[in-house]
């Protein structure tokens, strides 16, 4: 199980700086703005590119921590948007 992990934090942290934060910030805005965390759970996603940043020595690990919450904050405003122009017609249909 050890060793899954290690592989594991080793392959995200490949991934490179740019992209990790590409992948943070959309792990927390599908998460928050399409109802992905069905899926893949945001938490788990970040708290493994999190683990990465922190082993490797980019992308920083503030900068990982605000694209996070950047897309968690775009992707709840999103979620908003969408409820409030589809939510009616949403819950109106499956009543």
């Amino acid at each position: 199980m050890e060793s899954f992990i290690t592989d594991l934090l080793e392959d995200v942290a490949s991934i490179g700086g740019g992209w990790l934060l590409l992948v943070a910030f959309f792990l927390a805005f599908a998460e928050t703005a399409l109802f992905a965390d069905l899926i893949v759970p945001g938490e788990v996603g970040l708290i493994v590119a999190g683990a990465a940043a922190a082993r490797g020595d980019e992308p920083p690990l503030v900068a990982l921590i605000a694209v996070a919450a950047l897309g968690a904050t775009l992707g709840d405003s999103v979620g908003w948007l969408l409820g409030k122009k589809f939510g009616v017609r949403l819950i109106e249909k499956f009543e």
